[in-house]
């Protein structure tokens, strides 16, 4: 069955102006080689790992697929999904959207500051498309003998627990920043500092997009936008984490998914 296509929310209308081709056929370049095959598919020695590989590839694609529809203005083939499936999907479609017009607005403060710590972007949609290289390397490590611990294993409970923390009001700010660095230091210290480049990158850009808006409106409805789309996609993830839910989490050993027996 194919679905009509859903229009992006209406405060993503707010912020996002057509994007010019040149962009989106790089956003769509990075999506068509992720997991790039050079190191990763030769790291994959199990059945588990392959299939961890696969799961991602056609994550990759299908998200390559429903942005291409929204650039060229097609339908998107639904069929097979559920309607909560549709529903996530259509939420991670317009994350992407809406990042990237955050960006490209805020394209002129963002800019020196990524190039003077060294990050080689050049334009909004090489950006972009460094962020969705750097989701799918840290996604695909957690199946390796070289992960980190931590990485390997997942506990929907503690996920959970973790994001409810996040949505408490934060009393002490500078008791939040030290502990902060304090989690920065020791994950550089065991190699998890992996995981959080995703994280560093996307609150980079917010921050100097959150300076910028005070000034620029433009900006400031792109920004208004993301924050509205990143939340709705977050809550609704984490929703299935509730212990009601009763989910499942999992362990790598030795290249082999096993279920986690204490999660």
């Amino acid at each position: 069955m194919t679905a009509a296509k859903q229009p992006a929310a209406q405060v993503l209308k707010a912020g996002m102006s057509a994007i010019v081709p040149a962009e989106s056929q790089l956003i769509l370049s990075s999506l068509q080689g992720l997991p790039p095959l050079s190191w990763y598919w030769e790291e994959c020695r199990t059945p588990d790992q392959k299939q961890h590989f696969s799961d991602l590839q056609e994550s990759s694609q299908r998200l390559r697929t429903l942005l291409n529809n929204y650039f060229s203005d097609q339908l998107d083939d639904w069929s097979g999904l559920s309607q909560s499936e549709i529903s996530f999907w259509n939420m991670r479609r317009d994350y992407w959207i809406s990042l990237y017009s955050l960006i490209r607005n805020g394209w002129e403060a963002i800019e020196a500051p990524f190039a003077k710590a060294g990050i080689e972007v050049s334009t909004p949609g090489s950006l972009v498309s460094l962020l969705f290289e750097w989701q799918i390397t840290v996604a695909f490590i957690e199946c390796l003998d070289l992960a980190p611990p931590s990485m390997t294993r997942f506990s929907p409970q503690k996920a959970y627990n973790e994001y409810k923390a996040s949505l408490k009001p934060v009393k002490d700010r500078d008791a939040a920043l030290r502990n902060a660095v304090s989690k920065w230091d020791k994950a550089y210290q065991t190699g998890e500092w992996l995981s959080y480049v995703p994280g560093i990158l996307l609150n980079k850009i917010l921050i100097t997009c959150h300076k910028a808006a005070k000034r620029d409106r433009a900006v400031r409805g792109s920004l208004k936008a993301f924050k509205s789309l990143a939340e709705e996609l977050r809550d609704d993830s984490y929703r299935d984490f509730h212990p009601r839910k009763g989910a499942r989490g999992y362990q790598w050993v030795n290249g082999v998914k096993l279920p986690l027996t204490n999660s």
